[in-house]
């Protein structure tokens, strides 16, 4: 199966929408919620499958602090998905139902591996966002691409304090419960807006970091 970059771009999409699907188990309810999560664990691994090579290089030629932080986060992300996909395993009702029960702490880890899998998918997703997209051509179309990042960071650092992020990634909570009189369509916006303000961070960091140590070759190179 050709991975063209339509597909790449597809199931990048396809994976993006299940994980934040997936995080709303007091919405869609457990067996649902099984569904979604399997399917998402299926995404990321074709998205994983597409990038093979990264995979078969990574003991390949040298490496500076921009190489290793990016191998750091990729294997972080993917030890992250494997303890989520063991620990929905050993507590799985419907899905799986391999006749025992994981109790709390199975729920516990599967939980914090999942808020974690959501955070560094989308510093994942940030430093490979095309760097153009923070470079628009017109003066008219740069404000607008300020107010949308403003926009975005407001919700979402607001969305960060009322979803208790924090607290969430270091097991502050071991379930994640939403008011039922509160419109489902807040809690994944709340979500995607969490997403998009990590992604946007991790993608100006990048591009700063970029820049500094080109900067830093350049001078190297130049001196006498």
């Amino acid at each position: 199966m050709p991975f063209t970059p339509k597909i790449r771009l597809i199931l990048n999409c396809t994976a993006l929408m299940l994980i934040i699907a997936a995080l709303g188990y007091r919405i869609t309810g457990d067996a649902a919620h099984e569904y979604i999560g399997f399917s998402a664990c299926i995404a990321l691994f074709l998205h994983n499958l597409a990038n093979l090579r990264w995979y078969c290089s990574i003991f390949k030629g040298r490496y500076n602090i921009r190489r290793f932080t990016r191998a750091a986060l990729n294997i972080s992300l993917a030890c992250a998905g494997i303890t989520l996909l063991c620990a929905a395993a050993v507590s799985s009702r419907s899905l799986f139902n391999l006749g025992f029960d994981g109790g709390i702490l199975a729920r516990q880890i599967h939980a914090t591996a999942a808020y974690w899998l959501f955070a560094l998918a989308a510093l994942h997703m940030g430093i490979h966002l095309p760097k153009r997209i923070f470079c628009p051509s017109t003066p008219t179309a740069k404000f607008l691409l300020s107010i949308i990042i403003l926009a975005i960071y407001a919700l979402g650092i607001y969305a960060w304090e009322e979803r208790s992020m924090g607290e969430k990634l270091f097991s502050g909570y071991t379930f994640d419960f939403w008011d039922d009189s509160v419109p489902a369509i807040y809690f994944f916006a709340y979500n995607l807006s969490i997403f998009l303000c990590l992604a946007i961070s991790a993608a100006i960091a990048d591009k700063s970091f970029n820049k500094i140590l080109n900067n830093s070759a350049k001078n190297h190179n130049h001196k006498p």
